[in-house]
């Protein structure tokens, strides 16, 4: 039971304070409502301020980005501009590698027969030549028989 009273008489020194019973005035809350007012106003000039700020780096930061997106747009366009031409002249050697893998030994296959025929022509003309000699010859004797 003490300890209550002790505590009681403790809880009742501490709560006993002048600002407990002060009485709120017309001029009072006029301050006080003027203190908001210039923290609020601190408050926006400071957000203002980090909205510039913010502002201003970010359009920093884009225009950064977009140069180098517009260095990398040209760097790919000529890295794939000199691809294509590569591919290009690859593709034109190899039509024509397949068209002289093809067409070369056609020719010389084309020549060869062309040789042979021309040869075997004249060796057709020439048995010919000598059958004609021969049929007139063999004619010419068996005339010179009958005649006999």
């Amino acid at each position: 039971m003490k300890t209550l009273t002790v505590f009681f008489i403790i809880v009742g020194f501490l709560s006993y304070n002048s600002y407990t019973f002060a009485v709120l005035t017309v001029d009072d809350l006029e301050k006080i409502r003027e203190i908001v007012d210039k923290s609020e106003v601190r408050v926006e000039k400071s957000f203002t301020k980090q909205i510039t700020e913010t502002k201003e780096h970010l359009s920093g930061n884009m225009q950064t980005m977009e140069k180098h997106v517009m260095e990398n747009m040209q760097t790919m366009e000529k890295h794939l501009t000199e691809r294509l031409e590569y591919l290009g002249t690859l593709t034109i050697a190899l039509i024509v590698a397949i068209v002289g893998f093809v067409s070369v030994p056609m020719g010389l296959i084309t020549y060869q027969y062309l040789k042979f025929r021309t040869r075997q022509d004249d060796e057709i003309k020439a048995l010919r030549e000598k059958i004609q000699e021969l049929e007139t010859k063999v004619l010419a004797e068996s005339r010179s028989q009958i005649i006999q």
